[in-house]
């Protein structure tokens, strides 16, 4: 476990090169592995080792819990057979790919030690592609399609992963007790993690205090993959269906107040292990050096360079010559745009992260005979050079590639915002006349309400039109914000004065920074509508 001291250190390091990130329009996983390979070399700092249960327990479960609670479930599930086929089928023949490659440039690599490589560079990881793509303005629908890729894929790949491991420490591999695993684990996790869902679900609606509703969805992820690892299926797979069941079946599981707090915490904890684990895994590969004395510098360059190339080559093969088995939804492909783009994408973005480095860091360094795992080292190096190469690699050109492309992101996503907002106004408007009837409200509340809804749908109509603004809203959101600057000066005032005690001064805050950041959503779709115009 790697000490607390060199823990906060590293995140402590790692804020000025978020900021230069931030500066450069870079995504911040490729400038946090750069930084660690360049810390790397000064002499004497203590490099944290990152044990892979660490990994697979402490890092895992939340990051990937929050990816499937945030996801598209609609456009997952909109592509879901693009998505099997990445997520069983590419799976397989990258792992039967590298494992050739692997076994035909390693001196010396036995067929089972090659599979176990294929094994482990064969996933996407999710946490590596989503801080990039969404830097990067990837249009949010081919966003879905990797994500998804890169949440599912990892319990396939470890199914294979631990099929060859095994094989390798026990000397035997039996075809249908590697395929009767493979199915096992699979319906197993996902019949866990969907009873964790409900159980976490039905729990939080039955709990009003916002604390505790948080409390829930902090354990949930542990919930779903403690008893799966235990149960020898795959934790991950859990995970990932718990997450997806509370984003579609159970969004109203939370009060208000608890989902802006969970919200929060889960943003910041998922930063936080995104810039811990990116900078770690740059600083890891002195260390992995280190073991592989008996071969020359440029001779690993050139395996991790040929093991790197197949993994990506495999890709595209798979993406593209299944073009007329499964093709892309057209609300994906987009207005005239030629369907070959999106699929140059899609394949340019198969970056590996975290889950291949812990997979490759868990093979053991024995077998049952007592002797060493065959070419151990190489395979934790080679899986480094596949991260190194398509997270920085391809994160890098991904840019230049959609410019080249010039592809469209649309807006799509924006004009479903204002089209939902707009047909809520008119619920509420709705809702309004009947409440005017049936109840004793005062005319001037029934005024300010119908004021407010009226203004909302009046606000995205604009947006729905194109236009930017009408003459009747010109101004509202910037005075609005000089309103609330001027209330939050007060209320700092009387605090200073001790007129108001900490409790009432954090309450109230807590008001005036959700009317604000509200109201700063309008601007920025002022500002957005602008530019387009």
């Amino acid at each position: 476990m790697p000490r607390i001291d060199i823990v906060v250190a590293l995140l402590f390091v790692a804020i000025p090169l978020v900021a230069l990130a931030l500066r450069a329009n870079v995504a911040y996983p490729i400038v946090l592995v750069l930084g660690g390979l360049i810390l790397g070399f000064i002499p004497g700092l203590p490099v944290p080792q990152l044990p892979p249960d660490v990994v697979l327990l402490v890092f895992l479960p939340p990051l990937l819990y929050w990816e499937a609670l945030t996801a598209p479930a609609g456009a997952i599930r909109e592509n879901a057979g693009l998505v099997r086929t990445l997520v069983i089928g590419l799976v397989l023949l990258t792992t039967a790919g590298v494992a050739a490659v692997a076994h035909a440039i390693v001196p010396g690599m036995p067929w089972a030690a090659a599979f176990v490589l294929g094994a482990v560079v064969s996933p996407t990881d999710a946490v590596a592609f989503s801080p990039v793509a969404e830097r990067l303005g990837v249009p949010p629908r081919l966003i879905a399609i990797v994500q998804a890729e890169g949440l599912l894929n990892d319990a396939s790949a470890l199914v294979i992963y631990a099929s060859a491991v095994a094989a390798v420490v026990s000397g035997q591999f039996v075809l249908w007790q590697t395929a009767l695993s493979f199915v096992i684990s699979v319906a197993g996790a996902i019949a866990l993690g969907l009873a964790i869902g409900v159980i976490v679900g039905s729990i939080s609606r039955r709990m009003s205090d916002p604390d505790l509703q948080t409390a829930i969805s902090i354990l949930a992820p542990f919930l779903g993959y403690l008893p799966a690892t235990a149960a020898h299926i795959s934790g991950v797979l859990a995970v990932v269906t718990t997450g997806l069941y509370m984003n579609r079946f159970a969004p109203d599981a939370m009060t208000p107040q608890a989902r802006v707090r969970s919200t929060g915490f889960w943003r910041t904890v998922a930063f936080l292990m995104n810039v811990l684990i990116f900078l770690i895994v740059g600083l890891q590969l002195h260390g992995v050096l280190g073991a592989l004395a008996g071969y020359s510098r440029l001779r690993l360059v050139e395996m991790a360079l040929a093991v790197s190339a197949a993994v990506i080559a495999i890709r595209f093969v798979w993406i593209f010559g299944q073009r007329y088995v499964v093709r892309l939804p057209y609300r994906i492909a987009g207005d005239g745009e030629a369907e070959w783009k999106y699929r140059l994408i899609v394949s340019w973005s198969g970056f590996r992260g975290g889950v291949s480095l812990a997979a490759a860091l868990a093979i053991p360094n024995l077998i049952d005979d007592g002797s060493a795992f065959p070419q151990r080292g190489i395979i934790v190096f080679l899986t480094f050079g596949v991260i190194l190469v398509t997270l920085v690699g391809q994160g890098l050109t991904l840019p230049w590639l959609m410019r080249g492309l010039r592809l469209s992101t649309g807006d799509e996503d924006e004009k479903q915002i204002q089209l939902t907002i707009r047909a809520l106004s008119d619920v509420a408007l709705d809702r309004l006349r009947v409440l005017e009837h049936e109840r004793d409200i005062g005319p001037e509340a029934v005024k300010l309400l119908r004021q407010r809804y009226q203004y909302r749908r009046a606000r995205y109509d604009a947006g729905i039109s194109g236009d930017v603004a009408t003459d009747e809203l010109r101004g509202y959101e910037e005075a609005g914000q000089e309103l609330i600057a001027a209330q939050r000066r007060e209320l700092l005032a009387l605090h200073r004065r001790n007129t108001i005690d900490s409790t009432t001064m954090q309450h109230v805050e807590t008001a005036l920074d959700l009317e604000e950041l509200y109201i700063e959503r309008l601007v920025l779709a002022d500002v957005s509508r602008s530019g387009d115009a």
